[in-house]
């Protein structure tokens, strides 16, 4: 939006913006892990097949949210690209959890 209307992009808010979304996504992932080292069984619950789908659209969003900052030519893009980093290996552990918590035989 801020190219479109000739805006400053604030950069900043940015920044508080990922860090709410790490520190939410952070308390989310310590859940799955305990569950992940409580078995298969646990991870197969409806609780947890649950907050798996929210790590992995959290995930997604932030990853769209970075490619819309390299649109937009954010001069930090750097420490965008390590958070993309952490929501890329986000999304193949949420995936991985959702994907035997789904297939898990009793």
């Amino acid at each position: 939006f801020g190219k479109v209307t000739r805006e400053v992009i604030l950069e900043p808010h940015h920044f508080i913006t990922f860090a709410a979304l790490l520190a939410i996504q952070g308390g989310i992932l310590h859940t799955l892990q305990s569950a992940s080292v409580a078995g298969e069984k646990r991870l197969s619950s409806d609780t947890y097949k649950k907050l798996n789908l929210g790590s992995i659209l959290s995930s997604i969003s932030a990853l769209v949210g970075i490619c819309w900052a390299a649109k937009m030519k954010c001069k930090v893009l750097w420490i965008f690209l390590t958070l993309g980093l952490y929501n890329i290996a986000q999304l193949g552990a949420a995936s991985t959890g959702f994907y035997i918590g789904k297939t898990y035989k009793d």
